[in-house]
């Protein structure tokens, strides 16, 4: 039995080995991830698609669905603006955002997207170029939070191309990216509290889960049991004898407790 204990940890450590090895390999690579940034004051979030180390990536199709927003703008990533500054080299971002809860954003490079070397190396004269592929922001896509809406939702789905590293001519399908994100917003909400009824003169006293009666005095209190209290011991106020009942509970229980106390001895 210890035995196999040892043996199913060791299999269960691997294994988890493995796992880590698996991710830690995954991010190393060319991949995408989707960035979101709530403003402090929560009335707008910011949703970005980021490539990272994506050498080669030419075109895509970035399809975004958005549930409790509205849609505010969209822009152009710093990074992927800034390839517009190479003399052979552009970016061109086409928007579609005619359906609401729905965008559509196709992206193209004029060659593809290079590594930060290749692009300082061909900046326009007189403008230095530094831009950062490990981290490159594709485009930013900018919501509003409207009010009192308990949660937001974004998912996005991307379908891109690379050059084919055997034929600069051909372009490859990449593995396709799909995230979501779920945001739960702080919704104010005001509980308005119930004033506590003040006695009010009448000649009736009905008081919520009590029945009505018609000979209490001039001021009722609902907050407080009314004097005249339903009778329901054939004439008798249940009221009235309210504190005798609690003597004569607390002699019988005294007198069964000594009883118990004789026995024992």
């Amino acid at each position: 039995m210890k035995l196999t204990k040892k043996v199913l940890a060791i299999v269960m450590a691997l294994g988890m080995i493995f796992c880590m090895a698996a991710v830690a390999f995954a991010l190393d690579g060319p991949h995408y991830t989707m960035d979101v940034v709530k403003a402090e004051d929560g009335k707008t979030v910011v949703v970005t698609l980021t490539a990272h180390d994506y050498i080669g990536l030419n075109s895509g199709k970035v399809e975004v669905g958005y549930e409790g927003l509205t849609l505010d703008h969209i822009v152009t990533g710093t990074q992927a603006k800034a390839v517009n500054d190479t003399e052979d080299n552009s970016f061109q971002l086409l928007i579609n955002s005619e359906k609401a809860g729905r965008v559509i954003c196709g992206f193209t490079f004029l060659e593809s997207l290079w590594t930060t070397e290749e692009f300082a190396a061909n900046a326009a004269e007189d403008k230095p170029l530094n831009i950062d592929t490990k981290n490159f922001d594709l485009v930013s896509i900018y919501f509003k939070v409207p009010e009192n809406v308990p949660s937001s939702k974004v998912t996005m789905v991307v379908n891109s191309k690379s050059v084919d590293e055997a034929d600069a001519t051909k372009s490859v399908d990449n593995p396709n990216f799909r995230d979501e994100y779920i945001l739960v917003n702080e919704v104010e909400t005001t509980t308005g509290t119930t004033p506590v009824n003040p006695c009010v003169p009448t000649t009736d006293c009905c008081c919520p889960g009590r029945p009505c009666q018609t000979t209490c005095p001039t001021t009722c209190c609902c907050n407080t049991p009314c004097n005249n209290t339903p009778k329901t011991d054939g004439g008798k106020n249940t009221g009235d004898n309210s504190i005798l009942a609690v003597m004569a509970g607390v002699i019988a229980l005294a007198g069964a407790a000594v009883v118990v106390t004789k026995k024992r001895k």
